[in-house]
Parts: C-alpha cells; sequence; structure tokens
C-alpha cells in the first residue's frame, strides 16, 4: 500500500485488520486460491485501480499523526470507564 500498489494477501494473522478493504484476500494454504487472487489482480485493470485507491485510503490511518490520534482516543476511552 504504500508503495501505491493493489496488494493481495492472506486472511491469516493479523493482515485482514491491517489491510481493511484495501486488499484481495486468499486462503494461505490453498495454492489455487493464491493463484487465483494475483491472475485476478493482473488481469482486471478495475479492481487494481479500486484496491490502489483503497490502500492509499488505508495508508492514512496508520501514518503518524493519525495513529497518536487513535491511540489518544483509545486511552480517554478507557480512563472514561475506569
Amino acid at each position: 500500500m504504500a508503495s501505491e500498489c493493489p496488494i493481495a494477501c492472506s486472511r491469516a494473522a493479523s493482515l485482514p485488520e491491517v489491510a481493511g478493504d484495501a486488499a484481495l484476500y486468499f486462503d494461505p494454504c490453498s495454492t489455487d486460491d493464491i493463484s487465483s487472487a494475483l491472475l485476478r489482480l493482473a488481469q482486471d485493470d478495475a479492481l487494481r485501480a479500486r484496491l490502489k485507491q483503497k490502500g492509499i485510503e488505508r495508508l492514512e490511518e496508520f501514518r503518524g499523526d493519525q495513529s497518536v490520534r487513535n491511540i489518544a482516543g483509545i486511552i480517554n476511552h478507557l480512563l472514561e470507564k475506569a
């Protein structure tokens, strides 16, 4: 995403949490699913353009100032509940 490229990634671990709706997901245990996702990215211009734009938007959520605001919001929320 930081390179403004569309991405395909595994549904495993925290990758869906990080990539959100900015990725084409595949089952990491299925070579058929992996190859299908990569072929789809290679052949679908509209999908690539959409994922590239979504990646740029998603990346903004991880930039320094936004991350600090997100963390501050979480801390404030937790303090209010304490």
